[in-house]
């Protein structure tokens, strides 16, 4: 019985002492804290609903990378990837100037620590070829990412490449280096990124003068244009300058732009107006928003021609080009150029307004950031 009971006993301890080891050979979950992450995305250009602007402002694919900005040990080196998030895919998200918000689930000694971070932000990627960037994607490869070739660029014969805002959206996005880590543990954020669009655009809109008896003049125009040389052939996908413009550079630290004078649609008659200056664009007088829901409700009513829109790839330069038309069979050639600050860098749109009159052809050149408002006169 004795015996019995001593083997009883060591069974029970020889139980034990597996049972720790054990323990020690399991893995130990590492303590995870969350991490808020803030996202601005620009408004729609406008609210009311002018020709394509929610198709300009609605994300399919977004994707954010959050890296170390410097090493924190020998195993999360500078550039380490702390985290990747998709919060959604194939799933329409129309954006309306607020910040959104994610988390991230980050270890806990991190958190304690707060280090700066890099963060990465793409929207609508895979419209510029860029679906395959995910949780294997380096710092290194998204600082070195292009948007180039046939994305928002120019074909050989001088037409727009992008005219219509595509099926998967405009390309979005943003980064932010050595941002802080913000609050106290374990509730900590990191400062907001505000997202910018990739791309551009000019837009058209052309009217002529008329009175009881038709028009004044047999008018008609035959060829509306952006000179060449003027569109960056790369531009960055990620602006980690600073600056307004992040081109990219050849071996000879110059930057190459596409050549081909950039021709839009030639319309085939030309609103009749009987007062075309009513629509030209004042400063000060009122907002972007204003005036392109002015410029849309003259559009239904047939008072203007809309004579095209297209997104193209930014540049360091003012843009410049001409209009070619004819009145009663002599043709004539007027130049234009255009300058603001910023000049025609990502995220911008642009409407001019042509109108001709009874003895000269005028402008009116408007712009904004599709965020905040701004303007010019060009002068005739």
């Amino acid at each position: 019985m004795r015996l019995s009971r001593r083997i009883l006993l060591l069974l029970m301890a020889s139980a034990a002492v597996l049972s720790c080891r054990r323990e020690q050979w399991l893995p130990v979950e590492e303590e995870m804290v969350d991490l808020g992450i803030y996202v601005r995305f620009p408004e729609a250009e406008t609210k009311a609903e002018v020709a394509g602007t929610a198709a300009e402002s609605t994300i399919y694919d977004l994707r954010i990378w959050v890296f170390l900005s410097e090493g924190f040990d020998d195993a999360r080196p500078a550039g380490y990837l702390l985290g990747y998030i998709s919060p959604y895919q194939n799933n329409a998200h129309r954006l309306t100037a607020y910040e959104d918000r994610y988390f991230l689930r980050i270890p806990a000694d991190i958190a304690h620590a707060k280090p700066d971070l890099d963060v990465y932000v793409l929207a609508n990627g895979p419209n510029i070829n860029r679906g395959g960037f995910n949780a294997n994607t380096t710092r290194a490869t998204l600082d070195a990412a292009l948007l180039e070739g046939n994305y928002y660029g120019v074909s050989s014969d001088g037409r727009p490449l992008q005219t219509t805002v595509p099926s998967n959206g405009l390309p979005f996005s943003a980064v932010g280096k050595h941002l802080p880590m913000r609050g106290n543990y374990p509730t900590l954020s990191v400062q907001t990124v505000t997202a910018k669009r990739l791309v551009s655009k000019f837009r058209f809109v052309v009217s002529q003068l008329t009175d009881l008896a038709g028009p004044v003049l047999d008018f008609s125009i035959d060829e509306l244009s952006l000179d060449g040389g003027m569109i960056g052939a790369k531009e960055y996908i990620f602006n980690t300058t600073g600056n307004d413009f992040s081109l990219f550079k050849s071996g000879t630290d110059a930057v190459d732009y596409l050549q081909p004078r950039i021709l839009y649609p030639i319309p085939g008659s030309v609103a009749l107006n009987p007062s075309p200056q009513d629509y030209a664009f004042v400063s000060g007088a009122e907002t972007y928003d204003e005036y392109q829901t002015r410029i849309q409700a003259g559009i239904e009513a047939g008072h203007l021609t809309d004579a095209g829109v297209a997104y193209f790839r930014e540049t360091d330069k003012p843009l410049s080009g001409r209009v070619v038309y004819t009145i009663n069979g002599e043709q004539r050639t007027h130049s234009f150029s255009m300058s603001a600050p910023g000049g025609f860098s990502r995220g911008h749109s642009w409407l001019a307004y042509l109108y001709f009159t009874r003895d000269k052809i005028h402008f009116t050149v408007s712009w904004t950031d599709w965020e905040q408002g701004g303007d010019f006169n060009l002068g005739e």
